[in-house]
Order: structure tokens, then C-alpha cells, then sequence
């Protein structure tokens, strides 16, 4: 009965995480599959915190496979010092299978994260839960081991707590079994219920203050409006223009009225191509950079018509969409 209840928690919050995940990551609102919007979590600017964990937690694994003593040192034992709390985060006692699968549910989760509560938030919920976890097991719960899979559960908490919040459909009410299971969990003892809790109380109380003060909620980067891509090109260079466009956006705050936006968008066009969408009289136009091997006739072209009829239309279209969900009155 103990093992169903565990398994019944891990469904409980892997299910809705994921919902939780895809719909945090996919910001306009675009209906993709989860693992394109985790993936699309890591587009620039790369969250850097989101990177930084996962890079630390890399090198951790290979130092506790070139020197196994390293895990006995860090880990937590019976009557260990207090600062074991912080190191058993560092090391993963069950060994690589164990590393992988927390290593890609920090991937997946981290940069999500991130960029929702922002890189000091993340790395505070990550450490805190985390540690809370570990000081709860040390206390007698689960007196040895070492993992930070309590510490992405924080995350995992924060998330779906803010979720049930401040978002909306049925991610939002799936979002509730996250702290029930984490409830259930502490029940049984087990640790990773107490990063969950942690982190849904910090999640919370972050949704709180963003529901408190909405007008200070910033903007997105531009580099939302381009995803997901259209279904149909106009010719073989269209889709390099516009990751191109992309790229180069991603660094731009997305601006607070549709014409600003509109004109932001013509001169990233104009300093891509060269001529203005608007003003150039040509149909189509070469451009060598977006050319590629056995591309095909229309390769490295790039068709102005299909750019002036849909392409950008497409994209004013989102930016007018996504500014009005944001004013007063769309929320």
C-alpha cells in the first residue's frame, strides 16, 4: 500500500507538471506539444541560472564517479553535521540512474522557472526546498542518502502553485494535486513532499504579489510572437528569415502599443534584408546567407509577397493579441 500511495503521488505530479510545464512555456499561447515548449524554454537570452544548475550538477556526477568516497562525504548520514543538509544536494547516493532522470527533470523544469520568477527567485526556491528536504530526512525521516530531486520538486511546487493562481483552463485545476500529493507525501515520510510544500508556499505567496501588482508584470521578449512557426512558406528562405528575426528579437522587450511594435518589427526586416517589406516593389529577393546545400530551386530566397500578405501580418497579429491579454482589461 505505501508503494501505490508513492506511485499514485508521482503520477499526481508528473501529469499536471507537465500541463503546468507546456502551458508556462508556450507565453503566446500557442498549442505545442510539452516537449516543444520545455525546449523552447531555452531560447535566448538562456536563463542563466536554469544553466548554471544543471552545469554544476553534471560536473557533481562525474566527480562522484571518478571518486566514489565523494558521496559518503557529502551525503546524509546518521548524526552527520548539520551542513550535510546543503551538500546532500550535490550527490546522487543511487548513482547514475539516479543523476539522469534528476538531471533531465532540471532541465526540463529549471529554465521554466526561471523564466517565470526570474534567476534570484529560482535559485532561492531550489536552495530552500531543497535543504528543508534534506534537513526533515536527516531528522529522521531518511537519515542517509544525497539527491536534488527534493530540490526540483520545490520548483515543480512553485510552479504549479503560482498556476493554480494566476493561471486558467484545466492545467490550472490539475495544478491542485501537486500540494495534495505533497501533503500525502509528508504523510508517508517521504522527503520529496517537503520540497513540494516548500515550494508551493513560495509559489504562492509569489502569485500573490504579481496578482497584487499587475502593472508590474514586464513584458515578453519580441521572440514569443514567433512561435509556433506557420505551417506554409512562401519560398525555401522564408523560415531562416524568420528564425533569423527571431534571434534577433530576443532580446527586446516586447513594446506596450501595436504600432510600436509594427515598427519594430519592419526595421529588424529592413536591416535583415536590406529593403524595406513595404516600400521594395520586388516579388521576392536572393539572400546567399539563408541559402543551404542541395536547398532546392527557391533556395535562399526569401518571398516578400508571402511576407507582406501573411507572415507579418501573423505576427502583428500575435503582438496585438498578447498586448491585449496583458491591459487591465483583458486580465
Amino acid at each position: 500500500m505505501h508503494s501505490l500511495s508513492l506511485y499514485g503521488c508521482a503520477v499526481a505530479v508528473v501529469g499536471p507538471g507537465i500541463g503546468v510545464l507546456a502551458a508556462l512555456a508556450a507565453r503566446d499561447g500557442g498549442d505545442v506539444p510539452p516537449p516543444v515548449a520545455v525546449l523552447r524554454a531555452w531560447r535566448r537570452p538562456v536563463p542563466v541560472v536554469a544553466a548554471g544548475l544543471v552545469a554544476v550538477m553534471v560536473v557533481l556526477g562525474v566527480a562522484q564517479s571518478l571518486v566514489p568516497g565523494m558521496v559518503g562525504a557529502l551525503a546524509r548520514e546518521p548524526g552527520g553535521a548539520w551542513w550535510r543538509a546543503v551538500t546532500a544536494l550535490g550527490v546522487q547516493s543511487s548513482g547514475w540512474g539516479q543523476l539522469l532522470i534528476n538531471l533531465a527533470a532540471l532541465a526540463a523544469v529549471a529554465p521554466v522557472a526561471e523564466r517565470r520568477f526570474g534567476p534570484w527567485w529560482t535559485a532561492l526556491v531550489f536552495a530552500v526546498s531543497g535543504v528543508a528536504a534534506q534537513a526533515v530526512s536527516m531528522a529522521g525521516w531518511s537519515p542517509r542518502g544525497g539527491g536534488d530531486s527534493v530540490a526540483v520538486c520545490g520548483l515543480v511546487g512553485a510552479l504549479a502553485a503560482w498556476y493554480a493562481v494566476r493561471g486558467a483552463g484545466a492545467p490550472r485545476r490539475a495544478a491542485l494535486l501537486v500540494p495534495a500529493s505533497g501533503l500525502v507525501l509528508c504523510l508517508l515520510a517521504n522527503n520529496h513532499g517537503v520540497g513540494l510544500l516548500v515550494g508551493c508556499a513560495a509559489g504562492a505567496a509569489l502569485a500573490s504579489v504579481a496578482a497584487g501588482a499587475p502593472r508590474d508584470v514586464p513584458l515578453p521578449r519580441m521572440s514569443v510572437l514567433f512561435e509556433p512557426e506557420p505551417r506554409q512558406w512562401g519560398l525555401r528562405g522564408d523560415p531562416h528569415l524568420w528564425r533569423a528575426l527571431r534571434d534577433e528579437l530576443s532580446g527586446t522587450d516586447l513594446p506596450d502599443s501595436a504600432d510600436a511594435a509594427a515598427r519594430r518589427l519592419r526595421a529588424a526586416f529592413r536591416e535583415l534584408v536590406g529593403q524595406d517589406l513595404y516600400e521594395s516593389a520586388a516579388s521576392s529577393v536572393y539572400l546567399e546567407r539563408y541559402a543551404r546545400p542541395n536547398g532546392g530551386m527557391s533556395n535562399g530566397s526569401v518571398c516578400l509577397d508571402k511576407w507582406r500578405e501573411s507572415l507579418m501580418p501573423l505576427l502583428l497579429e500575435r503582438a496585438g493579441e498578447l498586448l491585449e491579454s496583458r491591459s487591465p482589461r483583458g486580465r
